[in-house]
């Protein structure tokens, strides 16, 4: 329905904006592979447009950029129209019909732009149920896939490797902390 679908939409963008939040945070270096896999076209600009937009791109975010703060960030040189948001709030420099875009802004835009191809696919997916409900067996899966556990099954051992009674003093030399190591010498 519409409403479990943009349900879902709202909670998978939230989880991506968080993910995206810690690749950031912890490797800002990947950000640019991440875009690359992704199909986006956002390249940061080079250091001599960044030293000749300097003053400009400083004053062209909302709150301004701090110097060294300035020196260290990249910024992204974007199509205006992929950026509306950015340039309605005036948190970036708009030039030539380009937004240029500090990294820390550049989520919006790749938060946007996921949340447009989920929707656009989950809609594609829903036009195709109808194909996929003549074949019984698929009804039923898809049907029962949110009752589905997919995790690890822990309660039973399907591995075989069963520890017997007879095994147990030969575990307890190898595997036993001291304390169990010592009672089952005793």
């Amino acid at each position: 329905s519409e409403e479990l679908r943009r349900w879902f939409v709202t909670h998978e963008t939230d989880l991506f904006r968080f993910r995206w939040k810690h690749l950031l945070q912890n490797n800002p270096t990947l950000t640019n592979e991440v875009m690359a896999a992704g199909k986006l076209s956002y390249v940061p600009i080079s250091k001599e447009e960044k030293e000749e937009l300097g003053e400009d791109l400083l004053l062209g975010t909302k709150n301004g950029i701090s110097g060294h703060k300035f020196a260290e960030d990249d910024f992204y040189k974007v199509p205006w129209l992929e950026a509306i948001d950015l340039v309605r709030a005036r948190r970036v420099l708009v030039r030539s019909g380009f937004a240029y875009i500090p990294r820390d802004e550049l989520m919006s835009l790749v938060v946007g732009v996921f949340r447009g191809k989920l929707s656009h696919n989950l809609v594609l997916t829903c036009r195709a149920l109808p194909v996929l409900e003549e074949d019984k067996r698929l009804v039923s899966l898809l049907q029962n896939m949110d009752k589905r556990y997919t995790g690890e099954d822990f309660g039973s051992n399907k591995s075989g490797d069963r520890v017997t009674p007879q095994m147990v003093p030969k575990l307890a030399e190898t595997h036993f902390p001291a304390c169990m190591a010592s009672l089952q010498n005793t």
